[in-house]
């Protein structure tokens, strides 16, 4: 009976241990499955906090870009004229509102930091006179433009021949006498020159011409030459020394002007310089 008892005891441990295995195992690969589940969403949450972050200071930058378009905006306005409405007067002669600029409506007055302010040709139309831009001077004149002064402020060379040109140079002609008003011409291989343009519009032309010493050591001819027609001539003969002449020019009538130099030797080099021209 004993026997049996025992028997009966081994089966039924033996039972349950067979039972108990399969659980326990699956209990344990259960907890490894979520384990791992727990380390990628930790892992995830990182990755997303790292695009938290990048996405504040994204946001961060944009919000310094819109403070500094507003500094901006706001330095625009302070400095942006303001069209005024009111009129401009004198002598009967009354302007206000816009005017048309080509396609475009312009106010006629603007004020800027409390300074008001009106286009040249608007006050040249309200006084009656005439204005004109000259754009190689960059010169803005009332009434008719000034045919006299300085021909290096008002002309530069439209042609060079086998020259380089220095205009407003300063040029020492020797005993105190320096000029910065003129042209200084330098030349090779015995021969050169430059043309103006004066486009009938001058009368007279006076200035100082000089040679340099290394020029006249051998004889040199020194040419003005108008439309295309020798109009004068200069002869140095060759001396240890500047030469120096002073020049009156009759120029009513002449479109183009050349000053042209020529040596007697094709080696010839040196600079003659003209300075101080008036034209008129």
């Amino acid at each position: 009976m004993k026997k049996g008892k025992l028997l009966f005891l081994s089966l039924v441990i033996m039972l349950m241990t067979s039972l108990a295995t399969p659980v326990e195992a699956k209990t344990e690969t259960s907890v490894k499955s979520l384990e791992k589940q727990n380390k990628a969403l930790k892992d995830e949450n990182a990755k997303l906090k790292e695009q938290i972050k990048s996405k504040d200071k994204q946001v961060k930058d944009y919000k310094n870009q819109l403070t500094n378009k507003d500094k901006e905006i706001q330095t625009y306005k302070s400095n942006a004229a303001t069209p005024l409405k009111t009129k401009l007067a004198y002598q009967g002669n009354v302007l206000s509102g816009n005017y048309q600029e080509g396609k475009t409506s312009v106010p006629l007055l603007l004020s800027y930091k409390g300074i008001r302010y009106t286009p040249i040709n608007k006050i040249g139309d309200l006084l009656k006179i005439k204005t004109s831009y000259d754009r190689s001077k960059d010169t803005l004149f009332f009434g008719e433009e000034p045919q006299r002064g300085y021909m290096s402020d008002i002309l530069e060379p439209i042609v060079k021949h086998n020259v380089t040109v220095d205009i407003n140079k300063q040029m020492d002609f020797g005993g105190g006498e320096i000029y910065d008003k003129g042209y200084s011409m330098a030349y090779s291989d015995g021969y050169g020159g430059m043309t103006f343009n004066l486009d009938n519009k001058y009368k007279k032309i006076t200035g100082l011409l000089k040679v340099d010493k290394q020029s006249v050591v051998k004889p040199l001819h020194i040419s003005f030459v108008a439309n295309g027609t020798w109009y004068k001539t200069l002869k140095t003969t060759g001396s240890d020394g500047s030469s120096i002449s002073v020049i009156k020019l009759d120029v009513s009538n002449v479109s183009k002007l050349q000053l042209a130099v020529e040596g007697t030797d094709s080696s010839q080099s040196g600079v003659l310089e003209f300075a101080n021209v008036i034209i008129e």
